[in-house]
């Protein structure tokens, strides 16, 4: 077995790596005048690039910064080795310090420590659902996820935590950059809660996903996201399915995402939204390039609304999958539906419903050229 050896890196070499992005850390070499071998024991690698506390004084010196590994090629040799074990202990330390910060905030707000937040505290993915937890359990959660850097998909689903919750998760966001998934689908949402949510996500540069599903969320709260829309492009994905949106919440929304280069995916299925609603997010899904899936099924369309996403299709949007099934449209918005799919190119996915409509506008549809997207029927 090859003997052994450790690189000694200067402290200021050290720190000019580590102040580096994760990213742009890996490949960084080490100038030559830098190396030095010499023998070191493994158990002193954990107290590596850290000031030396008063236990640790006297087993490391602060003033390097060593590993021990065996170089395959000096020429070859990066500081791969040494950052993962420093990386390493930050994620300890980063998951010690969420779960006393945790536990500490349960107590203070009188609530029970999750099982499942502790073993998925150290997980990218804090899935939550049905767990009814409350806003006093929100908050403590919250105190908790302050200083996480770990979690990125937070999933609250049915948990539950009302408005209080949801503020209290909106002066999380900016505490913690690294959630770039929310899901807050049946947690009994309001205007008082969303405000909050929405004047936080209005300067939100991480959050890339949000469902705000099934909360019976009502136009007013169309208008809050509208401004958020109109200025946030890191948001990507909006799923506002099984709310009470009308068409005026559709127009506000419509208007926002005319000048929005983020948003890819939309879902406003079962809501209650009409014919002008429709008009209006058609015309937008014509003039927005980032528009890759929308979803407006279970709404109110009609021939008008639907139409206008036909005109959309055939104007050159960039759509690969719309979803209007059983949106209540008859012969003359299948057969526009038909000509503007004629002359797609990128669309893979589009649904239909039977609806209203006659078997001979199904036959223009099911008619058109090789298939280029897939045609689903459902009853």
């Amino acid at each position: 077995m090859p003997h052994k050896k450790v690189f000694k890196i200067s402290e200021e070499m050290t720190n000019m790596v580590l102040s580096r992005p994760v990213s742009a850390r890996l490949g960084t070499r080490v100038p030559w005048e830098s190396r030095d071998i010499t023998p070191i024991h493994m158990r002193d690698v954990v107290e590596l690039n850290r000031p030396a506390s008063a236990s640790s004084a006297a087993r490391s010196d602060a003033s390097t910064a060593s590993i021990s590994f065996t170089p395959p090629d000096a020429d070859d040799f990066t500081l791969n080795d040494i950052l993962v074990i420093v990386e390493e202990r930050e994620t300890n330390e980063t998951v010690s310090a969420s779960l006393v910060t945790y536990r500490a905030a349960c107590l203070a707000n009188n609530t029970a420590v999750l099982t499942t937040v502790v073993k998925t505290i150290v997980s990218p993915l804090m899935d939550l659902s049905n767990h009814s937890m409350g806003p006093q359990a929100a908050l403590a959660l919250v105190k908790g996820l302050s200083n996480n850097s770990i979690v990125e998909t937070l999933i609250l689903d049915h948990c539950d935590i009302g408005d209080d919750g949801v503020i209290a998760i909106a002066e999380l966001l900016p505490e913690n950059s690294f959630i770039s998934f929310l899901d807050l689908t049946r947690n009994n949402l309001s205007e008082q809660g969303m405000t909050k949510l929405c004047s936080v996500l209005v300067s939100n540069r991480s959050l890339k996903h949000l469902n705000l599903s099934h909360n019976k969320l009502l136009d007013i709260v169309a208008t809050h996201l509208a401004t958020v829309l109109t200025v946030n492009f890191t948001l990507q994905s909006l799923n506002l399915s099984y709310n009470k949106f009308t068409d005026v919440g559709a127009i506000r929304l419509a208007v926002s995402l005319d000048s929005n280069t983020s948003i890819t995916n939309l879902d406003l299925s079962w809501n209650t939204i009409g014919r002008r609603g429709g008009m209006a997010l058609g015309s937008s899904c014509g003039r927005c390039t980032s528009f890759c899936s929308v979803d407006l099924s279970n709404n109110s369309l009609s021939d008008i609304g639907a139409i206008s996403f036909a005109a959309a299709l055939k104007g050159g949007s960039k759509m690969k999958k719309l979803n209007i099934n059983k949106c209540g449209f008859g012969n003359a918005a299948a057969i526009a539906l038909a000509e503007a799919l004629g002359s797609m190119h990128n669309i893979t996915i589009f649904l239909i419903g039977y609806s209203s409509c006659a078997q001979t506008s199904i036959f223009l549809i099911s008619a058109l050229p090789p298939p280029l997207f897939s045609l689903l029927y459902t009853s």
